[in-house]
């Protein structure tokens, strides 16, 4: 078998993954438009200097009026880390070292700049600083000897890379033809906006892409302990990500800093036609309702809304050898019972180190049940990579009117190498010396699963499953006034909560030095707040946007200085 011994089959996670991390390609990308002028002002990555920049652009980086970035940001480390904001007024000099202008002089500060990465082959990219020119003669003078520079309007462009760089520079530029419809947007809205140009990148550095996924394979066959089909698999993986990379187009991502939150918009699409654009085609923003089966108050929580038979089939094609058929057969089952939703939350501390429960919304519970003992079966006994699964019934728990069929996973080293015992002592930090107590439960349309936790914790969290005890989730209210409340993916986690329980956990559990008493860390007032991320699909394309709380960072700032403060400050 190919999978981690440690690793719970989940699959909304590998899912959610997939979605994340895919690279990013935009159908707009492969219908060349006609260049868009100046008048656009509508459109701002077009209506200023991006229309200067040339196809060949390998990477963009527009900084959209850096006098108000700057002031933007420093307004959120005022408000999340006070005793830092002073250090804010060298500001200015990181930015002019960033352009290779450290005292800034000649740039106006009120436009947009622009870094632009020219790749080129066997040797580093260029650099272009498109800068807007306040006094070019000044301007010239701080950027030093060394520099060839060109003047385009009201912009200079200047590299370090030699003249000819400069000479695709200038009217008619049509990087900006090629970026998505909804570059402007995230121009218009974000501090600083990213343009990556993946077929540039890879029309240039392909060839050494391909050796490096070819030497990845090689060294995955040489490494898969667990036999010719687990190093299939991975090679199998390797060219899924090539394919991907291949049909990738423009992807744009913006950043922007206001006084209550760091936050991100990322836009990408899928080449019409791919076998990922038509999976995402079957699915529709949902409003996230799965969540409100949760208990309150975990350190993380994660949903997913849609239509999982696509996503499960093209998982399933990553498993094609012939020890892969039992994993196979459980995704054959889980696409039998019809899987709508899923969401699952993760706390830290209590009876164990780790508990977590997930509800996954089904059509057909029967199905699920097939696909569980499926898993089951197969996950019974399995080796690899010097360890070994085990896991044994252990009896039922009525709660709530549900029946909770409990399993006790554990894990043993069959090898003694440093890795298997590493693996080993994780799993009992995890989950104690009994190992990992598992409880899988059915309703009417769900499929339940708790790990860990002990009892009282199984017992809020059929309650809460089952609709006993209703609430409206915590941590999509928290963010729902920057993020959209439905989507496709939602993921949320309190950092500083989980950073607080797991090192008092593992000072408890002589992992970390005893600098101070679990007691003492527990002590630290810590308020509710959570980092958050909501992707939502929209036909081919996949927005991401996420947000890191003011309160977030000013939680994990206080914290650790509490903790650098001595016992005095608990």
């Amino acid at each position: 078998m190919s999978r981690p011994p440690l690793l719970r089959i989940s699959f909304a996670s590998l899912l959610a993954a997939g979605l994340c991390l895919a690279p990013s390609p935009d159908g707009a990308a492969y219908a060349q438009d006609d260049v868009k002028t100046a008048g656009d002002a509508a459109d701002p990555f077009i209506a200023d200097a991006a229309k200067l920049i040339p196809a060949d652009a390998g990477i963009v980086v527009r900084i959209a009026d850096p006098d108000s970035a700057l002031t933007h940001l420093t307004a959120f480390v005022r408000n999340a880390a006070p005793q830092y904001a002073a250090q804010m007024a060298a500001g200015r000099g990181v930015l002019g070292m960033s352009v290779q202008n450290v005292t800034l002089t000649g740039v106006n500060l009120k436009e947009p700049w622009y870094i632009v990465a020219i790749p080129r082959p066997d040797e580093p990219p260029a650099t272009v600083f498109l800068m807007p020119a306040a006094n070019v003669q000044a301007m010239e003078t701080g950027i030093g000897p060394g520099m060839s520079l060109k003047t385009i309007g009201t912009y200079a462009a200047y590299t370090d890379a030699g003249e000819e760089i400069l000479e695709s520079f200038g009217e008619g530029g049509r990087f900006a033809s090629m970026l998505p419809g909804s570059a402007k947007e995230i121009a218009a809205d974000h501090d600083i906006a990213i343009a990556i140009n993946v077929p540039r990148l890879l029309e240039v550095y392909g060839d050494q892409l391909k050796e490096g996924l070819e030497a990845a394979k090689e060294q995955a066959a040489q490494n898969a302990a667990a036999g010719p089909d687990a190093a299939d698999s991975q090679a199998k993986a390797i060219d899924a990500f090539s394919d991907l990379l291949e049909q990738s187009g423009m992807t744009v991502v913006g950043f922007k800093a206001t006084e209550d939150a760091l936050s991100f918009k990322k836009v990408s699409a899928f080449e019409p036609g791919s076998d990922v654009a038509a999976a995402l085609a079957t699915q529709a923003p949902k409003p996230f309702a799965s969540l409100g089966k949760l208990p309150e108050g975990m350190d993380g929580y994660m949903a997913m809304e849609g239509d999982f038979a696509p996503l499960l089939e093209l998982v399933k094609g990553l498993a094609p050898g012939e020890e892969q058929a039992p994993q196979r057969d459980v995704l054959s089952a889980l696409i039998e019972s019809g899987l709508t939703a899923t969401a699952g939350g993760f706390q830290l501390g209590g009876d164990t180190m780790f508990s977590g429960v997930q509800v996954t919304t089904v059509k057909d519970v029967s199905a699920a049940k097939t696909a569980i003992e499926k898993y089951l079966k197969a996950a019974d006994g399995m080796e690899q990579m010097g360890l070994r699964t085990t896991i044994e019934d252990a009896g039922t728990m009525e709660v709530g009117g549900i029946t909770l069929q409990k399993f006790i996973t554990d894990l043993e080293a069959t090898e003694q190498t440093e890795q298997a015992t590493a693996a080993v002592k994780a799993f009992r930090t995890l989950y104690g010396e009994a190992g990992n107590e598992q409880m899988i439960g059915y309703t009417e349309d769900a499929l339940i699963q708790i790990n860990g936790g002990g009892d009282d914790f199984a017992q809020e969290a059929v309650e809460h499953a089952t609709g006993k005890s209703a609430h409206s989730n915590e941590a999509l209210d928290a963010v729902g006034a920057v993020l959209p409340k439905q989507g496709n993916l939602f993921a949320a986690i309190d950092l500083a909560s989980a950073i607080q329980t797991g090192l008092a956990v593992a000072v408890e559990k002589e992992l970390f030095p005893p600098l101070f008493s679990p007691e003492m860390i527990r002590a630290v007032q810590i308020d509710s707040s959570y980092a958050a991320l909501v992707v939502t699909v929209e036909g081919d394309t996949v927005v991401a946007e996420g947000l890191i709380p003011a309160e977030q960072v000013r939680n994990i700032v206080d914290f650790g200085e509490a903790l650098q403060g001595g016992a005095e400050r608990f």
